[in-house]
């Protein structure tokens, strides 16, 4: 009898050992992973509860109220042109003297045009203290507390500054309508005589042109024929009023134009400059002292919550550091004098006598220019 060894059949066997050591392995991996997150868990919270409370606690900062005193919003309406630098500049920097002096206390300076400051009070928005000149002054007389003004300023700048019976605003500087010639063609004695009338013809390159006798620009608040009249000059005046101020500097400048500039401390600065830089022959230069609406003035807002602070930084406005300083602007004390240059000292003089109108007053400046060219022409 034959016999047929059979091999058993073990793929099933195998195949069926694999998948109980895959699925084995596969829960094995999810255990750990489980155990791994719980015992992550339980180290943070550990840490949590027992390290964190135990560190050295970081001291509390100063609370940034700690001696801070308020800030001033300080809108400093420009209307006229200065001498030389910025305005604003100057401000903010006499306000970082002030804050030295005053800890915690700070001002903080935004220039505006009078229609800016206009839109600005009809969105209701709020100031402590403004700068303001002629044509301006009516819009915040409403707005303003009355002040003390120091015994330094004279009664001219002193009364341009009331309102009803009291004073309002604090003058803190000033500018002055000048007449400028070449002195070749007007001697300085002779400029208020000759001014409105002294004609010159002379040669420019292959061309021939007759010099009016007077060239005058002009800014939307500022009367200089006024300046003009009320000095004693007299003659016919032809009023261009498109012409703006640095039109007729440089028209005078060319010397194709006019033969006198009736013009402003800002073009007694540029053609000092050029002048002393031998660009323009030897100048006469004669300050009107006459009449000057060129002033700028500062007052405080009777809402302000800080209106002590707000008349603290004015009084500081007029005190001889700050007032000194304004040499650095090419613009004139209301107080003293400051400069040492001999033209500028003849500014001085005439300032401390000059009739300043009131900042307050709502006048129509067209009107009141045509007043002035008449009293020209009449002679008075």
């Amino acid at each position: 009898m034959r016999y047929k060894i059979v091999q058993p059949n073990n793929r099933k066997s195998r195949r069926h050992r694999s998948k109980k050591v895959v699925v084995g392995g596969s829960l094995l991996l999810k255990l750990r992973q489980a155990c791994g997150v719980i015992c992550l868990v339980a180290f943070v919270c550990a840490v949590i509860v027992f390290v964190l409370p135990a560190l050295p606690q970081k001291p509390a900062a100063k609370a940034k109220t700690d001696g801070y005193a308020g800030v001033l919003e300080l809108w400093n309406v420009e209307s006229f042109e200065g001498g030389c630098g910025s305005r604003q500049a100057w401000l903010t920097g006499r306000a970082a003297k002030f804050e030295n002096k005053n800890k915690g206390l700070y001002v903080h300076v935004t220039t505006l045009s009078p229609s800016q400051a206009k839109d600005k009070l009809q969105r209701g928005d709020k100031f402590d203290i403004v700068g303001f000149s002629t044509g301006v002054g009516a819009m915040f007389a409403e707005y303003l507390t009355a002040v003390d003004m120091p015994a330094s300023v004279p009664d001219n700048f002193r009364k341009s500054a009331t309102f009803g019976n009291n004073t309002y605003a604090f003058p803190y500087l000033s500018g002055i309508y000048c007449l400028f010639a070449r002195q070749s063609e007007i001697a300085c004695e002779n400029l208020l005589a000759e001014c409105l009338s002294k004609t010159i013809t002379r040669k420019s390159g292959k061309h021939t042109c007759t010099l009016q006798p007077l060239v005058c620009g002009y800014a939307e608040f500022n009367n200089p024929v006024c300046a003009l009249a009320t000095s004693g000059a007299s003659g016919r005046f032809s009023l261009q009023s498109d012409i703006t101020q640095y039109a007729a500097y440089e028209a005078f400048v060319s010397h194709t134009s006019a033969v006198t500039l009736l013009g402003t401390q800002r073009d007694l600065y540029r053609l000092s400059q050029r002048q002393n830089s031998g660009k323009i022959e030897t100048l006469s230069v004669l300050p009107l002292d006459g009449y000057t609406d060129l002033v700028q003035y500062v007052g405080v807002c009777k809402t302000s919550l800080s209106v002590a602070a707000a008349k603290a930084f004015c009084a500081y406005l007029l005190s001889d550091e700050a007032q000194a300083t304004l040499v650095n602007l090419g613009m004139f004390s209301v107080s003293g004098s400051i400069y040492t240059d001999e033209t500028y000292r003849r500014c001085e003089a005439a300032l401390a006598a000059t009739y300043v109108p009131n900042v307050f007053a709502d006048v129509d400046v067209a009107a009141v220019r045509m007043q002035a060219i008449e009293r020209l022409g009449d002679g008075k």
